[in-house]
C-alpha cells in the first residue's frame, strides 16, 4: 500500500498539472475561396484576357502560371 501511494501521488499530481494547462485557444480562421472571371477564354492570338478577382476570403498573395512550369 505504501508504494502505491508513494507511485500513485507523483502520477495524480502531474496528471493534474498536465490537465490544468488545458489545450491552446484555437483560432478560427475565415475560409478563402479562389475565383477569377476571364473575359474571354478563347480566341485568336494574340488573345487580350482581362481577369477580374471574384475570390472570397482575406487573400494576400496570387501566383500566375500560365504555361504550367511551375514558375
Amino acid at each position: 500500500m505504501k508504494k502505491l501511494v508513494i507511485v500513485g501521488i507523483p502520477l495524480l499530481l502531474l496528471s493534474l498539472i498536465i490537465g490544468s494547462l488545458g489545450c491552446a485557444e484555437e483560432e478560427e480562421v475565415e475560409e478563402v475561396e479562389a475565383r477569377f472571371a476571364a473575359s474571354s477564354t478563347s480566341g485568336s492570338p494574340p488573345l487580350e484576357v482581362q481577369f477580374t478577382d471574384q475570390s472570397r476570403g482575406e487573400i494576400t498573395d496570387w501566383e500566375w502560371d500560365f504555361d504550367n512550369d511551375g514558375t
